[in-house]
C-alpha cells in the first residue's frame, strides 16, 4: 500500500489505510485535548465524556444559521464551522437509519459519539444540503489549517472513535482513543471505499483511493462528518450547454470558462490541449455574456478566492490552478486546491499589423474579464490573471480577447 507522510502541527491528521494501520510514534504531540474532547470506554463499554459535542435541542423554526444546523429529519442539531471556503457540521452525525449503530450497541454512546455507519448508509445520512466529504475537501483543510491567517482553524472538534471492522481475525471496535474514521465518497473497488483516518500523534497518512490502492471495507461501521455540497450544474437555456459550478464562500462560480457564441467572441486560434478551453471575449462581449440569473465577476469576486493564496501553507501553496497543463515553476504550488480548475488557456489579441487576431498560451498564464473600466484609460480595462503569482487588478486592452467565468446573482 501506497501512502504519503505529512508532518503537521494542528490537532488535524488525515489518512487512509487499512484497520490494522498503527498510529506511527511523534516526537511531540500537538494534540489540543480540550478541543479534541479524547474519550475512552469505560469497563461496561460506555463512553464517559467530558465533550461539549452532545446533542442540542432547539425551539427555533431555523434550518440553518451561521453558527447552527437543525436536521429537520429528526430535529437535532449540529453545530457550524466555516474554515474560509468550507462549511462543516462540527458534531459526528446522529441521524437514525435502518443501517447505524451505536458504539458497543449502547444508546447512550450515540448522544456522545454519533452514530456509526456502513458505506451506503453514509452516503445518507447528512441532511439536505450536506454530503460527505471526499478526500480533496479533507486535503484542502488540512492545508488551510497549516496556512497563516486562517479564522476558525482551532475550532474543529473530533472524537477518537475508532471503527468496527476486523482486527486480528476478529469483527470487533478498534482503535478507541488512538484515531478517528471518517467515511469518503469516493468509491475505491466494488468492497472497499475510501476513508479518512484521524490520529492523535504529529503525522498523516494519505492513501490514494484513485489508484485503488487501499480504502476501507464497505460493511465496516464508521463515523460520518458532514461538509456543505458545494457543486452543481448550470445549463445555459440560450444554447443548451451545461456548466460545472462551484460554490466558494458566499459566491457560486462556473468551474469552467464560458462557451456561449456571443458576437465579438472567438475560440482559441491555433492548437491548444485543452478539451473545453471556452471561448474568448472582447470586454464589451463579456459585460453582456453571461447567461441571465448570472454576472461578470467584479474585482472582489476574484480577490476573495487570491487572498490565500500568497499566504505560506506549511505543505505548499494553495492554488486557483488546474491540476494539468501548466508548466513547472521554480515556487511549488499544490494543484486546483479551490476546484476553481483554471485552465492556462492564455489569451488572444487583434493584430492590426496582421489585420488578424492571434491567440497564443504556453502554459504558463490565463486572464479573466472582470466588470470595471480602468477609470482615467480609455479603452482599458480590469482582468484577473491566473499564473505563478495570481491577482486582480491587470490591465487589459479593448483589443483583447480573455475568458469568462460567470459568478451567480
Amino acid at each position: 500500500m501506497d501512502y504519503k507522510k505529512i508532518l503537521l502541527v494542528t490537532t488535524l491528521l488525515i489518512a487512509c489505510g487499512d484497520d490494522s494501520s498503527t498510529s506511527p510514534n511523534a516526537s511531540e504531540s500537538s494534540v489540543n485535548e480540550s478541543s479534541s474532547s479524547v474519550q475512552t470506554p469505560n469497563s461496561q463499554g460506555n463512553f464517559i465524556s467530558s465533550s461539549t459535542a452532545e446533542i442540542k435541542s432547539s425551539s427555533s423554526e431555523e434550518i440553518e444559521s451561521n453558527t447552527e444546523l437543525k436536521d429537520p429529519r429528526d430535529g437535532q442539531v449540529y453545530p457550524i464551522v466555516d474554515i474560509e471556503m468550507q462549511r462543516w457540521l462540527n458534531r459526528n452525525m446522529n441521524y437514525a437509519s435502518d443501517s447505524s449503530w451505536c458504539y458497543n450497541d449502547v444508546e447512550q454512546n450515540c448522544d456522545l459519539l454519533g452514530r456509526a455507519y456502513n458505506w451506503e448508509s453514509a452516503k445518507q445520512a447528512c441532511p439536505d444540503g450536506y454530503r460527505l466529504p471526499t478526500s480533496k475537501d479533507w486535503n484542502l483543510l488540512e492545508k488551510l489549517i497549516a496556512t497563516s491567517g486562517v479564522e476558525n482553524k482551532g475550532e474543529i472538534n473530533y472524537v477518537m472513535t475508532g471503527r468496527y471492522s476486523e482486527y486480528d481475525g476478529e469483527m470487533s471496535w478498534n482503535s478507541g482513543n488512538k484515531a478517528a474514521y471518517f467515511w469518503d465518497l469516493e468509491e475505491v473497488d466494488a468492497d472497499h471505499a475510501a476513508t479518512s483516518i484521524l490520529y492523535l500523534d504529529g503525522y498523516s497518512y494519505l492513501n490514494d483511493s484513485v489508484e485503488k490502492s487501499g480504502g476501507s471495507k464497505k460493511s465496516d461501521k464508521q463515523f460520518v462528518r458532514c461538509i456543505r455540497e458545494n457543486k452543481g450544474t448550470l445549463v445555459d437555456p440560450r444554447d443548451g450547454q451545461a456548466y460545472k459550478t462551484i460554490r466558494l464562500g458566499n459566491t457560486v462560480w462556473m468551474q469552467e470558462n464560458l462557451n456561449f457564441a456571443a458576437d465579438s467572441s472567438i475560440e482559441f486560434v491555433g492548437e491548444i490541449d485543452f478539451e473545453k478551453p471556452g471561448r474568448f471575449y472582447t470586454h464589451s462581449a463579456a459585460l453582456t455574456a453571461c447567461p441571465a440569473g448570472w454576472h461578470l465577476p467584479s474585482a472582489d469576486d476574484f480577490n476573495s478566492l487570491i487572498k490565500l493564496i500568497e499566504s505560506h501553507a506549511l505543505i505548499d501553496y494553495l492554488s486557483l490552478k488546474s491540476d494539468y497543463g501548466w508548466k513547472e515553476y521554480d515556487r511549488q504550488t499544490s494543484a486546483d486546491d479551490f476546484e476553481f480548475t483554471a485552465l492556462p488557456v492564455g489569451n488572444c489579441r487583434y493584430v492590426y499589423s496582421k489585420n488578424a487576431v492571434s491567440c497564443h498560451t504556453n502554459g504558463q498564464h490565463t486572464s479573466f474579464w472582470t466588470n470595471r473600466e480602468i477609470v482615467d484609460k480609455d479603452g482599458y480595462y480590469e482582468c484577473a490573471v491566473v499564473n505563478s503569482s495570481p491577482g486582480v487588478g491587470f490591465v487589459c486592452s479593448s483589443f483583447e480577447y480573455n475568458s469568462i467565468r460567470c459568478v451567480k446573482d
